[in-house]
């Protein structure tokens, strides 16, 4: 026959159980961050192909580089000049393989510094209106302070997702969106 155990030891039990599962389930948890969640500070720099709806994030701008110029066969532009000639986005022309062009980069920071989000799709700006959830990609959401359009384009932001709420925009660049300064949620293209 078992003996009963004391009150005490019970609740130490449950515990010590409820610590065993809660620190294995933490994990777990945080492989599911919400959207809004920022990239690790490590990945400053991201890149999105608007075409696939694939972001990825990079520690470096380098390695970011590497990635864009692997997935679009395409080459970088060097910038130079101004801060907006500094700014603009790379790969503004595209190769037979691939009709990539950057529709748009957005910085965390005013006059186009501190990481950044380039946005990429077929034929640029050329190819009709296009639109962007920033909101919908983990760590864009309300965090543009900056931003520089592609060749050929410009940019409208709204506070809101899917195009609502405040507009801003129409420009080719803005290195200081105050308005709007950290409160961008969606992003529209259109042909310059």
């Amino acid at each position: 026959m078992r003996k009963p155990s004391s009150p005490g030891r019970t609740v130490a039990t449950a515990a010590a159980l409820v610590a065993a599962l809660t620190a294995g389930a933490a994990p777990a948890m945080a492989a599911q961050s919400p959207a809004s969640t920022k990239p690790a500070g490590d990945q400053r720099f991201c890149w999105l192909n608007a075409d696939t709806d694939n972001m990825q994030c990079f520690e470096t701008e380098a390695a970011m580089t590497q990635a864009m110029q692997q997935g679009t066969g395409t080459g970088q532009v060097a910038p130079e000049g101004s801060a907006e000639q500094r700014a603009a986005p790379m790969l503004q022309s595209g190769s037979e393989q691939s009709k990539q062009r950057v529709v748009g980069r957005f910085y965390r920071d005013i006059n186009f510094h501190g990481g950044y989000l380039v946005i990429s799709r077929s034929g640029g700006c050329g190819s009709g209106y296009h639109s962007a959830d920033l909101s919908a990609y983990p760590g864009w959401n309300d965090s543009v302070s900056s931003f520089v359009a592609g060749s050929g384009c410009r940019i409208g932001i709204f506070d809101n997702s899917n195009l609502s709420g405040d507009f801003y925009g129409n420009y080719r660049s803005d290195a200081y969106a105050t308005p709007l300064n950290d409160r961008a949620s969606s992003a529209q293209f259109v042909a310059d």
